[in-house]
């Protein structure tokens, strides 16, 4: 009797065991039907959705919604990222209530982890700092395994706590404020013709490539660009940034610290260096005001060209990113403006010193999310081939890990030495 007690204990055990690795190791999972052969870039096309939580347990059934792709360079592949906007609003992965949902493909980053170690980072770097939620999802795509997806809400005004009455409110997408103030209209004009007669938009109805065309290198969010025309705003920065004597760039009074956050901004400068974000210089990022009383920010998005891979999957460049694409953080380090360079050198200091900004840290985040996603990924690799992609035709998943975490090593120094030589 005693012998089948403990065999009973044990096997109870064993079954919590058991549901506890599943409830903390498993992902959810998203089941798409819609008319694949009516998916566009323009607008999206009806479908439904069903999510299904980790433990296997249905989030909802067949909700009406609508789909379409989403990306840009990335629509080449043959993998594509989704967008999705459902019929109600839903929290999904703990994430806030919300009717729109991206699907990130993660093409290029074999490991999927990139964007959400970015992310977590720069969320660390300062409580008020905002960045994607970063989750994972298996799409299956008319009952038929699709791969293994980023899944990330959206980054727009009630996310990032824009008062939406407020008429200085306003969020852009890939701000341009780096480029010369005479030189706006001109290279916007450029983007705009391109958009009439790339091949790339070529499916569009003339209204909509117009629309876009309109706002294509501003990339005005909010408010909406129909509504309201905020290119103005981009102008002023940049009158600021290129034009403006170092007295007034410096002044107490009308300063860059009076336009932009600065801590915010040193904490988006750490995650470039931390990162080697190419990309995020002068794009993938948004620049928001929440209200008049409240400078500039900066939200990171897409840093899957980071941690050792670059853009379309080659190596990390050895070298530092170049910063003076980036009129506001070259200068900010030209002219020191407000103590800069011994604030973001103080700042790199306090997170290392709190092990935060350390490779053991880093390498350590990589692991524990490496351990979930794995078996996932793997699974993914088989159905989108590694060999397909030539700088990934000798490598997979954990090579890919190894990777990340030699560079870690090799790099968070350099960004060391960088920041004391400023």
């Amino acid at each position: 009797m005693k012998y089948r007690s403990l065999l009973f204990s044990l096997s109870v055990i064993l079954l919590i065991l058991s549901s506890c690795s599943e409830n903390n190791n498993g992902i959810s999972s998203v089941s798409i039907e819609t008319d694949i052969s009516k998916l566009n870039t323009e607008k999206k096309t009806p479908c439904t959705v069903s999510y299904t939580n980790p433990q296997g347990k249905s989030v909802f059934q067949k909700m009406e919604a609508g789909i379409m792709y989403k990306g840009n360079q990335s629509l080449a592949f043959d993998k594509k990222s989704f967008s999705i906007e459902l019929s109600d609003k839903v929290s999904l992965e703990q994430m806030d209530a919300d009717d729109d949902w991206k699907l990130n493909a993660s093409y290029i980053d074999k490991t999927f982890l990139r964007n959400k170690i970015s992310y977590d980072l720069y969320r660390v770097f300062s409580e008020g700092n905002i960045a994607p939620t970063v989750s994972w999802v298996e799409v299956f795509l008319n009952k038929s395994y699709h791969g293994l997806y980023i899944l990330t809400d959206r980054m727009d005004a009630k996310r990032l706590g824009l008062d939406t009455k407020d008429t200085a409110a306003v969020l852009f997408k890939a701000a341009p404020i780096s480029q010369l103030p005479s030189a706006l209209d001109s290279v916007q004009r450029g983007y705009a013709d391109y958009v009439m007669t790339a091949e790339r938009w070529s499916s569009w109805s003339e209204k909509g490539k117009k629309e876009f065309a309109a706002d294509i290198y501003f990339n005005q969010r909010f408010p909406k660009f129909a509504a309201v025309n905020k290119h103005f705003v981009i102008y002023e920065i940049n009158e600021l940034l290129h034009n403006s004597p170092d007295s007034i760039f410096a002044s107490e009074k009308n300063g860059i610290d009076s336009l932009f956050d600065i801590e915010n901004i040193i904490d988006f400068h750490l995650l470039l260096l931390v990162t080697n974000n190419g990309d995020g210089v002068v794009n993938n990022n948004y620049l928001y005001r929440q209200n008049i009383n409240t400078p500039y920010k900066i939200c990171p998005y897409d840093f899957d060209h980071s941690f050792g891979r670059d853009g379309d999957g080659e190596p990390n460049p050895a070298n530092f990113i170049e910063f003076k694409r980036n009129k506001l953080l070259s200068r900010l380090i030209e002219t020191n403006a407000f103590n800069y360079k011994n604030r973001l050198k103080e700042k790199f200091f306090r997170l290392k010193n709190e092990n935060i900004l350390t490779p053991e840290n880093i390498i350590s985040m990589i692991e524990q999310n490496a351990v979930l996603i794995k078996p996932y990924a793997l699974k993914d690799a088989g159905k989108w081939k590694y060999e397909e992609h030539k700088y990934f035709q000798n490598t997979d998943f954990d090579q890919e890990i190894v990777l990340m975490k030699i560079w870690v090593k090799q790099h968070l120094p350099k960004v060391e030495k960088y920041i004391n030589e400023l």
